[in-house]
């Protein structure tokens, strides 16, 4: 499962994770994993590896990880809209 999170966390991470598009791909990513604080550091350590500032690897780091634990509680998965218009209010819809 970790393998399947550093793989998809690599193809959006870096050119996406500043938008909402990569941070959804984060959360979707996340929402499967079995364990949250291995997701969690993946995120960052991937993110701060590529270059992102602490920050913002943080804030990925915190989506995935939030997104795991949402799972466990059984809050339901949030659609790619339901995300944007909590996550992105501010993003032009097309």
């Amino acid at each position: 499962m970790k393998k399947i999170i550093f793989t998809k966390l690599f193809l959006f991470s870096f050119s996406l994770a500043q938008t909402c598009d990569g941070m959804f791909a984060i959360y979707d990513s996340c929402y499967d994993a079995n364990n949250c604080d291995e997701a969690y550091d993946a995120v960052y350590n991937l993110s701060t590896s590529g270059g992102l500032s602490k920050s913002v690897s943080e804030k990925l780091a915190k989506i995935c990880k939030s997104s795991c634990e949402n799972k466990k509680s059984n809050v339901k998965k949030l659609s790619k809209e339901d995300f944007q218009s909590v996550f992105c209010p501010n993003v032009n819809k097309k």
